[in-house]
Order: C-alpha cells, then sequence, then structure tokens
C-alpha cells in the first residue's frame, strides 16, 4: 500500500484542536477531517504499507496522521505485513506541527500508531524506520494505557517483529516527539530490535525479545532525550525497559538504556517469570 497521504492535507498550515479536525490558523477555515484508521488490515496476507526495502523510494513512504483511532491497525486475522519507512502521527516533512497557541504537536493519531492483532507481521525497517510521534490522544502517560506509539497486543498475536523504529524522535534526529514507547501486552514471541525509543514494555507476554535497542537516547547513542514535559506528564527519558504482569521468558540483551530519569533503566515488576538480563549498557552512552 502506497499513498502519500493518509488523513488531512498535512501540508497545508492546519493544526489540531480536537483528534481528527484541523483548522486552518491562517484562514480560520476547517481542513478536512481524518479517518477513523488510516489503514486498517483485516484476514488479509502479505500487505507492504510503505518502502519496499528490497526496491526503496522515498516517496513510496505514507503520512498517516490525525485519525480518529489507529494510525494502522493489523487486525487478529491478518499475517505477514511490513510496515516500514512511515511518518506516522506527524507532519510530511517527518517533525511535530506545533499548535499555534500551546506549540505542543498536533498531528498525532487518537489511538495507538502502529496497533498490532494478528501474528508475523514486521513493523519497521533497520535501513527505511517508521517514526512516530504525539499518537494516543488523550490517553498518554504511561506505556501500559490503551495505546501506545506501536503496542503488539493479545493471544493471536504471535511471532511479530518490531525493528529499526524511531519511536518518540524525529526526522533530523534531534527533536524529541511525545510518545508512549513500545508496549507488548498478552502477545507471543514477539522480538523488539534495534528501536530508538523512550520506553519499552512487556505485559503478560511469553518469549519476548528486547535486543539491540537505544532507550532513552537520541540516535548518536550519547544525547539523553530528557523527561519531555506535555501536558504534565513526563515521558520520554523516563521509561526505560519495564517487565511485569506474569510476563515469562523475556530476555533483554544488548541494549544501551540511560537518560531514563524517573525508573530504573530495567524493572522487573509483578510476578515476571525468568527473564534474562545481559550484555547491556546500563547509565553509559554506546560510545
Amino acid at each position: 500500500l502506497v499513498n502519500p497521504m493518509i488523513g488531512p492535507d498535512l501540508l497545508s498550515p492546519c493544526y489540531a484542536t480536537e483528534p481528527g479536525r484541523l483548522p486552518d490558523v491562517d484562514t480560520n477555515d476547517w481542513c478536512a477531517p481524518g479517518n477513523r484508521v488510516g489503514v486498517s488490515v483485516e484476514g488479509a496476507s502479505g500487505v507492504r504499507i510503505g518502502i519496499d526495502p528490497a526496491a526503496p523510494r522515498d516517496e513510496d513512504r505514507n503520512v498517516i496522521a490525525s485519525n480518529t483511532r489507529e494510525g494502522i491497525r493489523l487486525d487478529a486475522t491478518s499475517t505477514t505485513a511490513l510496515v516500514a519507512g512511515n511518518y506516522i502521527g506527524t507532519n510530511a516533512d517527518g517533525v511535530c506541527v506545533p499548535h499555534p497557541v500551546t506549540a505542543q504537536c498536533s498531528t498525532g493519531n487518537a489511538g495507538s500508531g502502529v496497533l498490532v492483532l494478528g501474528r508475523d507481521h514486521v513493523i519497521g525497517h533497520e535501513s527505511h524506520p517508521n517514526i512516530l510521534g504525539d499518537n494516543g490522544g488523550v490517553d498518554r502517560g504511561s506505556v501500559f494505557t490503551t495505546t501506545s506509539a506501536i503496542r503488539v497486543e493479545g493471544p493471536a498475536a504471535v511471532g511479530n517483529a518490531v525493528v529499526g523504529n524511531r519511536v518518540g524522535v524525529d526526522v533530523t534526529e534531534a527533536n524529541p516527539l511525545y510518545e508512549d514507547g513500545i508496549a507488548i501486552v498478552g502477545a507471543t514471541n514477539t522480538r523488539v530490535e534495534a528501536n530508538i525509543v523512550g520506553t519499552i514494555g512487556v505485559d503478560g507476554a511469553t518469549g519476548t525479545q528486547v535486543l539491540r535497542n537505544l532507550v532513552g537516547l537520541f540516535p548518536d547513542g550519547e544525547t539523553a532525550i530528557g523527561a519531555y514535559a506535555h501536558e504534565g506528564l513526563s515521558v520520554q527519558g523516563s521509561g526505560g525497559v519495564l517487565v511485569t504482569g506474569a510476563a515469562r521468558n523475556t530476555t533483554i540483551g544488548g541494549n544501551t538504556i540511560a537518560g531514563n530519569t524517573e525508573r530504573p533503566g530495567v524493572w522487573i515488576l509483578a510476578q515476571a517469570v525468568d527473564t534474562v538480563i545481559e550484555r547491556n549498557m546500563l547509565g553509559f552512552a554506546s560510545g
């Protein structure tokens, strides 16, 4: 699936004051509302959303923003989708669109940026990352709320990979975007690898691998994202890796985890069983 714009016209000077509804601050006219869901895949397999890593073209990325629920929803009957190189919750330049009064980002989807309920999907690519920012609407502030930047959830979510995404960092690699992180909830055999993200949460899932991620750091691997305040909530740079809710057989390996000012770098809670923590750099820059 290749579509340059899913949601309102992000190239016009429009800013969200409520999910899916964008006023033009120059003319006081209203842009078209966003969709209920940007892209929904139901019962289908082999769908590509965005850039093909085998024949990459930047013009194939999608901009998926200001929809009233999820940016992308892969339902429980879907399999083997690839989601790569998209801007999800940003403008067409991959950066924040500030509200003219509050200066907060205003193009996020009201639900999760990507919600994965099916199996064998790949979200991201190390050479063609998805950039996610400002998704989740009002239900934000913890990776375990009902929305997340990327959320893999439920008993049908088996064998998925979340790889190479930039969650809460814009395309310039210099500015934070408000985002709740990556959540793996009740899923089985999920691989979370080589992402740049403030928080990774594993709740009641089995066989999750958290590998080679930068957690709490900008892409240079040295600069802390810091506690980025949004509507009174302290988010990016304060999460680390959290394992809870009777999660089983979780491996946390080869990550660089630093700059998390409000929680431990790795936090194991609430009856988690058989967690392995190895070969991580905790509290140090990657260099």
